[in-house]
């Protein structure tokens, strides 16, 4: 009996462990980032992108999807690192959070991965900086590191509302 109690006392810890979570890697600059699958609707060439006039630097504009009118980020120029080669990067097209579907531009997508809860480590004390809040933690795999992204967080509340009502094109 006290056998079948220490494998049922196993099979209980193995239980609480959470399953592995899918990431989507891709490069910005030198840097490898991640985020989760679920914000990712798909990745493209870069099409043509529209642009808008009086936004900041880093809304590169908005490109036409299927009919549906999307806002485009370019990741490198927002974190502070240049800007995509518009020849050579990728779309990643995202849900960030809410109901707003953007555009993310970065210079390469790489892999889709999956990443058990230990190689998910909180960022360390350097990267804990108000202006670095999008990085949720750091993702660790057997060949390199990934910063993983909060894509909510990767524009500011006042941000996300200024994109879903236009109000950028409206300043005068």
């Amino acid at each position: 009996m006290a056998q079948f109690a220490s494998l049922f006392q196993f099979k209980k810890e193995q239980v609480r462990e959470a399953p592995d979570r899918l990431f989507l890697g891709f490069a910005a600059g030198d840097q490898s980032y991640a985020i989760e699958v679920a914000f990712v609707r798909e990745i493209l060439r870069i099409p043509k992108i529209h642009s808008l006039p009086k936004v900041p630097a880093f809304v590169k504009g908005v490109i036409d999807l299927r009919g549906a009118i999307l806002p485009v980020l370019d990741l490198r120029e927002r974190l502070g690192l240049g800007v995509v080669d518009q020849k050579r990067g990728r779309v990643i097209v995202m849900m960030p959070g809410g109901s707003q579907t953007l555009g993310l531009l970065v210079d390469s997508a790489a892999e889709v991965f999956a990443a058990a809860p230990h190689d998910i480590l909180p960022p360390p004390e350097a990267l804990r900086q108000p202006h670095l809040a999008f990085i949720e933690s750091v993702l660790r795999t057997p060949s390199k590191l990934y910063l993983l992204l909060k894509p909510e967080t990767l524009l500011t509340p006042k941000e996300f509302q200024a994109l879903e009502s236009g109000a950028w094109s409206k300043r005068g």
